[in-house]
Order: structure tokens, then C-alpha cells, then sequence
């Protein structure tokens, strides 16, 4: 197999650039399923941005050995954002999911990112998909971190989330590992995973999202197990606040930290619909517990101030 000089490299990447030039396209040298050449992934890179600067340019890397390999593209002036593939965890191909394992990756290499200077977006642009049935697990705990995932990016800093299914990432054909069968997109767009990221960005569109910060540190009952780890995001102003309860009937959160009385709405991400909020006539001087609704599993609370 040939191996292409790094001036063969810029040269594909300026008649690539060039050819997309009429299209708002991202780009990332990088795929993640070979680890590749770094001074020609970065060769690329930095060509694309000096090339069609109004392209954005980022690199898809592989779930291992990670946060470690995102912090070597993180750091490249050349990368418009930063892009996260959490997944179901490192080594973990072709074995069942461990809602622990996915959690606790999810969770601290955005974290660890989101720390990082220097400042730039974060997308985890391939987390858990609804592929159960590819890694022969049955309990559908790949569908529960396609949905719980999303959530949990948002609120340890990311920009965007993105999931899929077999039939949509294989575009309707057969691979030749896991299933031997092909699924049609148009079927695969209709499981249970789109309907929940409707319902995530259906809230966070709501909301202006883009003003929260990670604040994990005012949960002041904080679970110890993984996959039972909540999360919350607020913004600076002490305006706004979300949480995530993944399975748990309570949130204890130090509010002194909120400017002003909060209004108190739970969202369901399994159905989509709100619970009925609660008011504070007062400005929060103690900490204080919301409990979820009783018959909910999951649940996000959302905290506004009280007009």
C-alpha cells in the first residue's frame, strides 16, 4: 500500500477543500477506526483551516487510549471544535454494555476536556448507540445510555450529542461483523433512540443552553455508583440551572448560589413531557431537596428564576 508524503497530504486536502468549497461541511482527516499517522492527520488539518477557513475542522478519534489522544488534537490551533467519542467505553467491543462503565467515561473525559485550555466547543459526536442487538445484549441498557448519554454531555460541558442505530449508520446495507441482515434507514429512524433525542433537544432547545456550566460540586447527595451519578449545569448569573437524576428519587442542591427565587419543573426524558413545577417566593438561603415524581425513573429538573 502506497504511503502518501505529507506534501501528497496538503495537496488532497486542498483539492478536497476546494471541491466542498460551496457546502457547509465539517471535516476531520482523522477516522476512528485506524489509528493512522499524526503529522499527516495534523498536515491535513492544518491545511483544510489555512485552505477554506470557513470550514470547520475537527478530528474523530477512537475511544482508546482517551482523554489522552483528544488532548493532543484538542491543543491543535488548527481545530474549529473539539469531538469526543465516548461510546460504550474503552475495550468493550463486542461484550455487553456496562451502564457504569459508559457512564463513568461519559462523564470524566468530557469533564476532563471541558478543563482543558485552551477554550473551544466540545461535541460527543459518537456516544452509545441503540445497537443492542449488534452486541448481543438483550437488556436494552444500550438504548438506556443512547438516551441517558445525551443528557450527561450537555451537562459536563459539551456542545452537542449525537447517537444512531444500525440501519441508519450502515445506510441500509449488511456489515460483516455482528449482523448478517441489513435494517432499511427509513425503519431504523423510527426506533426508540430518535424519539429520545427529539425529546433532549426538544429541552434544551427551550432553554438557553449555551449559558450552563458545569456546577456538580452543589449536589450535596451525590451517589457513589457510576450509573447513578446525577449531574448539574448552571449558568453564571444564577438564573438557570439543570440536573440529571439517571436513577435516583432525590437531589439535595446547595441554591445559595442562585441570584434569585427559582420556579422548580421536572422534564421526563422517557416520555417527554413536564411535571407540574413548584415556586419560591423567596431568595434560596439553604440548601434544598427536590424529589423527583414518584413514578418516574429518570429525570431532569430544570430551575429558572421566578419572574
Amino acid at each position: 500500500m502506497h504511503t502518501a508524503s505529507l506534501e501528497e497530504v496538503r495537496a488532497f486536502a486542498r483539492n478536497l477543500s476546494a471541491r466542498l468549497a460551496g457546502s457547509f461541511v465539517v471535516l476531520s482527516p482523522k477516522q476512528d477506526w485506524d489509528v493512522g499517522n499524526d503529522d499527516g492527520i495534523h498536515c491535513a488539518g492544518e491545511e483544510i483551516h489555512d485552505a477554506t477557513p470557513y470550514h470547520l475542522v475537527t478530528q474523530h478519534p477512537m475511544r482508546r487510549p482517551m482523554p489522552e489522544l483528544v488532548i493532543g488534537y484538542h491543543h491543535q490551533p488548527y481545530m474549529d471544535f473539539t469531538s469526543v467519542q465516548t461510546g460504550i467505553g474503552p475495550d468493550m467491543d463486542g461484550v455487553a454494555i456496562e451502564l457504569a462503565t459508559a457512564s463513568r467515561c461519559t462523564i470524566e473525559w468530557l469533564s476532563t476536556l471541558y478543563q482543558e485550555p485552551p477554550t473551544r466547543p466540545i461535541i460527543n459526536l459518537e456516544g452509545v448507540y441503540e445497537d443492542d442487538y449488534i452486541y448481543l445484549d438483550v437488556s436494552g441498557r444500550m438504548l438506556v445510555m443512547a438516551r441517558r448519554g445525551g443528557y450527561m454531555s450537555f451537562l459536563c460541558g459539551a456542545y452537542g450529542f449525537t447517537s444512531s442505530t444500525y440501519g441508519v449508520w450502515a445506510w441500509g446495507r449488511a456489515v460483516d461483523w455482528g449482523r448478517d441482515d441489513a435494517e432499511d434507514w427509513r425503519s431504523a429512524m423510527k426506533r426508540p433512540y430518535a424519539t429520545f433525542l427529539q425529546y433532549l433537544a426538544r429541552f434544551f432547545g427551550a432553554i438557553e443552553w449555551w449559558r450552563l456550566e458545569p456546577r456538580a460540586e452543589l449536589i450535596l447527595n451525590q451517589a457513589d455508583e457510576w450509573d447513578r451519578r446525577m449531574l448539574l449545569s448552571g449558568s453564571t448569573e444564577g438564573d438557570l440551572a439543570v440536573a440529571f437524576l439517571p436513577d435516583n428519587p432525590s437531589i439535595q442542591i446547595d441554591v445559595t448560589s442562585l441570584s434569585a427565587p427559582v420556579t422548580a419543573t421536572w422534564f421526563d426524558p422517557l416520555s417527554g413531557e413536564y411535571g407540574v413545577g413548584s415556586a419560591d417566593a423567596s431568595p434560596p438561603t439553604e440548601p434544598r431537596t427536590f424529589h423527583r415524581p414518584a413514578d418516574w425513573t429518570e429525570a431532569v429538573l430544570l430551575l429558572t428564576a421566578t419572574r
